[in-house]
């Protein structure tokens, strides 16, 4: 979330809330699935990525649907 808040100023606090809130969850469920067998040191990573990636995609998922028809 710091990250996104820091460095990338166009993404608004909803998008990164809920881009925080869909990473968490793909740590809840790498971590108690087993789907993929990581060291618990790159559930910090792969947070980190997916909420400014998340985020991100949200923000620009939104800001199109809100532009005027023709732009």
């Amino acid at each position: 979330m710091f990250c996104v808040a820091f460095f990338i100023s166009f993404v608004g606090g909803w998008a990164i809330f809920w881009g925080a809130v869909a990473s968490q969850a793909a740590i809840f469920v790498l971590f108690f699935t087993d789907f993929l067998d990581f060291s618990y040191l790159y559930y910090n990573m792969i947070g980190c990525v997916g909420c400014v990636v998340l985020s991100m995609a949200l923000q620009f998922a939104v800001s199109r649907r809100q532009m005027p028809p023709g732009s």
